[in-house]
């Protein structure tokens, strides 16, 4: 009897997580199967440590931000990358977005809203509104549109807008409205978590984020690569201010623009910066271990 009760026990501790995660993926449960486990035992969700982490989402941008009960997520990806963007923030039993940025309007940084907003409660929105090129025009308008809907607050960007998350402070460094191209619209923000600096540029090529470098501080601990890693972004002038230990490229395996390019991989290596890339390290996490300033670098887990 005693055997067969612990068999039974054993089988159902092997079978219920199993249970859990596919309703998870149909959407049935919000929460990851550990999570559930622990809310349906306890009533509470388990509180996990300070992130950052840059989402394989191919040849788009997407960054999920959590500091104590606080989510971040900086631009959405593809239109296709929308519903894997939530379902992995469900998976994590994230319900609630309580700060989102897009940083311009091109579909690879706009394109997911919909899909991650359709299931995620997203409290503000900060976003530019300048009028989108042609071709973007219609998904700046449903995005809008969706926010009003789901009562989202929208907020213009402007130098020096503060946010506090969790334990977190994230500031919008600057934004060229009147920047003739749409990437050079892109909002540049810095976070600053457990003591640990990470600086994001958009699509803004060397001389936008040269300017911006020099009317503020951009010196920064990591540095997501400017325009996926195109050879046009991140120069010399720009990273000997910045001067980043780690920078990262957001790109799609074998992609169409090479990014990132091979001059700015030389002009990273040359400074000493290390590069870790999303078409080869898939996502990429930093962990921030009991509020402490050091974080433990994680590759491929958590993907999109």
């Amino acid at each position: 009897m005693k055997k067969q009760i612990t068999f039974n026990v054993f089988a159902i501790l092997i079978i219920l997580p199993i249970v859990l995660e596919l309703l998870v993926i149909g959407g049935i449960f919000n929460t990851s199967p550990a999570t559930s486990l622990i809310e349906l035992c306890f009533g509470e969700e388990q509180t996990e440590a300070d992130f950052v982490e840059f989402l394989d989402v191919g040849q788009g941008d997407s960054t999920l931000i959590k500091s104590g009960n606080s989510v971040v997520l900086i631009d959405f990806g593809l239109e296709d990358d929308g519903a894997k963007i939530q379902k992995h923030l469900m998976r994590m039993g994230i319900k609630r977005i309580d700060l989102a940025i897009i940083t311009h309007h091109h579909s690879d940084h706009i394109g997911g809203f919909s899909k991650v907003a359709e299931k995620i409660k997203i409290e503000k929105l900060v976003i530019n509104n300048t009028t989108a090129e042609d071709g973007e025009a219609e998904l700046f308008s449903e995005v809008i549109e969706l926010a009003e809907k789901k009562n989202i607050k929208l907020i213009l960007p402007k130098k020096d807008l503060k946010f506090k998350i969790g334990n977190a402070n994230l500031n919008i460094l600057g934004c060229d409205n009147l920047a003739e191209k749409e990437n050079n619209r892109s909002i540049i923000s810095m976070l600053n978590i457990c003591g640990k600096s990470f600086l994001f540029t958009g699509d803004c090529d060397g001389d936008t984020e040269y300017r911006l470098a020099k009317s503020c501080n951009v010196k920064c601990d990591v540095l997501k690569m400017g325009h996926h890693g195109s050879g046009s972004s991140s120069d010399f002038q720009f990273l000997s201010l910045a001067q980043p230990e780690i920078a990262i490229a957001s790109c799609g395996y074998d992609n169409l623009y090479n990014h990132p390019s091979e001059k700015s991989v030389e002009r990273f290596k040359e400074l000493g910066i290390q590069i870790y890339r999303t078409d080869l390290d898939k996502s990429i996490r930093f962990t921030f271990e009991n509020g402490q300033n050091e974080y433990v670098i994680s590759t491929g887990r958590g993907a999109a």
